[in-house]
């Protein structure tokens, strides 16, 4: 009685704690929303979608998983079982590639872990063929490697996983890519929808409007489509698949593709207003006859990058409107990057030399500056700990955002710090006031 009462008493705790968690947050979201901070709420959205895929394989059965683990550790620590792999690498020509590790936090590690197994695939089934009746702890790995359906899952993830690592991977860019995240969000979420529900009513209907756990518009079971491997996989003869295995396997991919879908629409909202609204200023949309008319309509949803006066506001949007024809008479190349873009158009000069565009470029680089992932926050802290290490433990945070600043300014003026000349201004700096903070130092 005592040890059931005391699980109750777990379960019990571990259910309002995880309410608790999601009151706070959702009432931070509110309460910073309805403060008069202008504050917008935008949740990384590489995050989002490796999250999205995390909760969507977790539909798939778990031997397809713990298969990619099992593999990985019978390897890891075994410099003979590696060597062992090797030749059945060269007897099935495969390419001699590592086995990679599956990792939770890591964004794209799922997509890659699969793509190696499935390159490997041949070779490794030969090898645990060999040692099965000899080794125990590769029998396991030898029944599922011998498992067609095992197969056609990964098969299935090779085919599905690659959507969201190309569409992660552009979120992470360098590059200013928030004008074409809601577009990107929106692709992804409308193909994967393609793939279960019927053409007629993903037609029909707007996409926010599309319930993809409504069952009365799926397509067919039997006609729905996982891939050209998968499809190849279940119609070999001779691995004597049969129907209710399909049936299935199916079935599972499809509450696979519906939980990716979901996760989508609980992370992203399709109507957000602020990348709704940027969506519409990337320079071919600027340039083209079904533009804006006017910015006025950003405003609201940008408040604290307009400009404060109405007379600021104004000539912002007369520069907006004018730009039609200096793009005719400055041909202007909307084929570059947008930031690349909008700082050309800042260095054109009127008849007088003065600068002819001020605060539309000012405008649109301030969006384009907009966060939309922390991946570049990722790499920083990425930057710090290989700066920062054991025995470099005591570095003050001046001292450590001067080398990120070297690293950034070799990068740009040559590849590596060998080659590196610096300036005549930067020779110059070098003066005794660059000890004016050793009193900090010593503080710290």
């Amino acid at each position: 009685m005592s040890s059931s009462s005391e699980e109750s008493d777990v379960r019990s705790d571990a259910g309002p704690s995880r309410a608790k968690k999601k009151y706070r947050q959702q009432f931070r979201d509110e309460w910073l929303q309805l403060q008069d901070y202008r504050i917008t709420v935008i949740k990384c959205l590489c995050h989002s979608l490796h999250l999205c895929a995390s909760d969507a394989c977790k539909e798939l059965p778990h031997d397809a998983e713990k298969l990619t683990r099992m593999i990985y550790n019978y390897f890891k620590n075994s410099s003979k079982r590696q060597a062992e792999l090797k030749e059945f690498q060269v007897f099935t020509d495969t390419n001699i590639h590592k086995l990679l590790r599956p990792a939770q936090t890591r964004w794209l590690s799922l997509s890659s872990v699969v793509n190696r197994i499935m390159e490997q695939w041949d070779a490794l089934r030969l090898y645990f063929d060999d040692k099965w009746l000899e080794d125990q702890d590769c029998q396991a790995i030898h029944i599922l490697l011998n498992d067609h359906i095992i197969k056609a899952y990964f098969y299935f993830l090779c085919w599905m996983l690659p959507k969201f690592t190309r569409v992660n991977v552009y979120f992470q860019s360098e590059d200013p890519v928030i004008i074409e995240a809601h577009n990107k969000m929106k692709e992804l979420y409308r193909e994967l929808l393609s793939l279960y529900i019927t053409p007629n009513h993903l037609k029909n209907t707007p996409l926010d409007a599309i319930d993809p756990t409504d069952s009365q518009h799926y397509i067919n079971l039997k006609n729905i489509y996982l891939g050209l491997g998968v499809a190849n996989q279940v119609a070999v003869p001779e691995l004597h698949v049969s129907t209710e295995e399909v049936t299935v396997m199916k079935q599972k991919c499809l509450n696979f593709i519906v939980k990716a879908c979901v996760g989508i629409r609980k992370r992203y909202s399709l109507n957000d207003p602020v990348l709704s609204s940027i969506a519409k200023l990337d320079p071919d949309s600027c340039l083209s006859d079904n533009r804006l008319q006017s910015l006025s309509s950003l405003f609201p949803v940008l408040p604290r990058l307009k400009p404060q006066t109405l007379n600021d506001q104004q000539t912002l949007d007369d520069e907006w409107r004018n730009l039609m024809l200096t793009a005719d008479e400055q041909h202007l190349n909307t084929n570059q990057p947008a930031d690349v873009f909008w700082h050309q158009l800042s260095q054109i000069k009127d008849s007088n030399g003065d600068n002819k565009y001020h605060f539309l470029p000012r405008f649109m680089l301030q969006v384009l500056s907009l966060p939309h992932s922390n991946a570049e926050c990722e790499r920083k802290f990425s930057e710090i700990n290989n700066i920062k290490t054991k025995q470099r433990n005591c570095l003050v945070t001046n001292t450590i955002k001067g080398n990120m600043l070297a690293q950034q300014a070799i990068r740009r003026t040559s590849e590596n710090c060998v080659n590196f000349n610096p300036t005549k201004e930067m020779i110059s700096r070098m003066t005794a006031k660059i000890y004016e903070n050793h009193e900090q130092i010593v503080l710290e």
